[in-house]
């Protein structure tokens, strides 16, 4: 998640968009008073914040609650992260902004003039390869095989799961993105929005790849999903019939 002053942006970050790719392309344009939030890999234990260091880009920064008002418990629990017995997602709690923070929670902490005065961007997913992605990363995260944990399976029982990113880009129920950058032309959007408010990135999004999904351990091909699904595409497409409709994203066949 990036509150850029010095360009008056608001980056929201969903899941399994490619969100950190564009959160460290959108770093390079920040300046040091900027809001970024660290960037962790869970899957693998990856620290993509190498990254950074290897493309020259601004690291995180300005995203932590101030030393001066943490107790005893949020110190310690701040040192066993330090010393590797904690992963870095115990300590979000300690952070005033985390990466993948929902709409409403950013509103209350950077202030509502900011928030309604900046633009605010985000990425959006077709639904159905979003299900499909977050299917096999939750296979890698529960460390189960597609035979423990079915495609058909995941989606009805995890409804919650497939609408996730509507918390993150709506206040009320009401979508607040400004900007969407679409996740099939990402390199095409990032670079007409730069060019729309005159600026230019020394990257390509290619150039910035994080957490390939070609080293989880199961992975279930789109049409080996739907196919003789259709109770999952059916509820799939009706938790996102406005954006299905807006966006002319394609309902998958199940023959």
């Amino acid at each position: 998640m990036i509150i850029s002053h010095e360009h008056k942006f608001i980056f929201l970050k969903p899941t399994k968009v490619a969100g950190s790719s564009v959160e460290l392309f959108l770093s390079d344009l920040c300046g040091p008073d900027d809001v970024i939030t660290p960037v962790y890999g869970i899957v693998f234990g990856d620290d993509d914040e190498i990254q950074c260091k290897r493309l020259g880009i601004r690291g995180p920064q300005n995203y932590r609650e101030k030393l001066r008002n943490l107790g005893l418990h949020e110190w310690l629990l701040a040192l066993e992260v330090r010393l590797g017995l904690r992963h870095p997602h115990a300590v979000r709690k300690l952070f005033s902004f985390s990466d993948h923070q929902i709409a409403e929670t950013v509103r209350e902490r950077v202030g509502a003039r900011i928030f309604e005065s900046y633009e605010i961007i985000s990425i959006l997913r077709d639904p159905f390869t979003f299900a499909v992605s977050r299917y096999n990363y939750d296979m890698a995260v529960r460390r189960k095989t597609p035979e423990e944990l079915s495609f058909a399976d995941f989606v009805m029982n995890n409804p919650q799961a497939l609408v996730q990113n509507k918390k993150i880009t709506a206040i009320d129920g009401r979508v607040i993105v400004d900007t969407w950058l679409r996740f099939d032309r990402l390199d095409e959007d990032l670079q007409r929005w730069l060019a729309g408010r005159g600026l230019h990135s020394r990257f390509r999004i290619g150039d910035i790849r994080l957490k390939d999904s070609r080293k989880l351990p199961h992975k279930v091909a789109f049409e080996d999903c739907y196919r003789g699904n259709q109770d999952a595409i059916d509820l799939i497409s009706l938790l996102w019939k406005p954006e299905i409709a807006a966006h002319g994203f394609d309902i998958p066949p199940s023959t």
